[in-house]
């Protein structure tokens, strides 16, 4: 009877619930791999020590990254010299031990290689077809503590409908918090969140507040438009929230 082989793939990773393939982190992805804690640990843990706002993605630098996860993670890092800007794809072939793993740092990126792939949160592609193996290498070290990275798929997500469910995912939680802080908009602008407003043949509702976006700040739904059902959702300025939604208006209408 023949064996059959099922490649291991790793349940995508998320930060703060949103997909790291669609996340600048490169560098927490990366040290995340070789340190085999979860991303969401090595990005607290540099927000922390680095002083980052809520608005940070993960963006990391080369020299706070590479301290961090040392001191902090346990890893073991020898840096590899003398490579003079080779290719990802020359280094692998001509310098790469191949049972080591490999932090490699090209021009604002930083990727894993590892038993034979080039890993960043988006690929884990062979090195020898990656599509980024013929970037120039800026700076390699050696990871030379314990490594245990899973065998098969590590990162990005596996098909486009997966893609696509993870990008509806995510607007959906967006969406949520959004709902979730109306009230704050509400009492800071004397809004009524169950009045109805009537605006050129539309019926529409407040549903949501992002502080964050000083010009349109508001989420409305248009549930009915001309007499027939829809659902769309826009944004609104505070002061078109305020001439629909204003408890003095609907006060006044009462």
């Amino acid at each position: 009877m023949p064996s059959t082989t099922t490649e291991m793939v790793m349940e995508p990773k998320k930060i703060n619930g949103t997909f790291c393939s669609m996340m600048p982190c490169c560098g927490i992805f990366a040290g995340a791999l070789v340190s085999g804690y979860e991303p969401q640990e090595v990005f607290d843990a540099y927000k922390v020590a680095t002083n980052k706002t809520a608005r940070w993605k993960g963006s990391t630098t080369r020299m706070r990254l590479v301290n961090l996860i040392q001191s902090e993670f346990g890893v073991k890092l020898k840096q590899v010299e003398g490579l003079n800007y080779m290719t990802v794809r020359n280094f692998h072939f001509k310098h790469a031990k191949p049972s080591a793993t490999y932090l490699v740092y090209v021009r604002r990126h930083v990727m894993v290689i590892d038993k034979g792939r080039l890993i960043d949160q988006w690929h884990c592609e062979p090195v020898e077809t990656a599509k980024k193996n013929r970037c120039r290498i800026t700076n390699v070290y050696e990871v030379t503590s314990c490594v245990d990275i899973p065998e098969g798929k590590v990162s990005g997500i596996e098909t486009e409908e997966d893609q696509t469910a993870a990008h509806q995912s995510e607007k959906d939680a967006k969406l949520q918090i959004d709902k979730d802080r109306l009230w704050k908009g509400a009492c800071k602008y004397g809004l009524d969140t169950k009045a109805i407003a009537f605006f050129r043949g539309q019926k529409m509702r407040l549903i949501g507040y992002n502080p964050r976006k000083k010009s349109h700040p508001f989420l409305i739904e248009v549930f009915e438009k001309n007499g027939r059902p829809c659902n769309f959702i826009g944004e609104t300025s505070v002061y078109s929230a305020q001439s629909w939604f204003s408890i003095s208006n609907t006060e006044e209408a009462a």
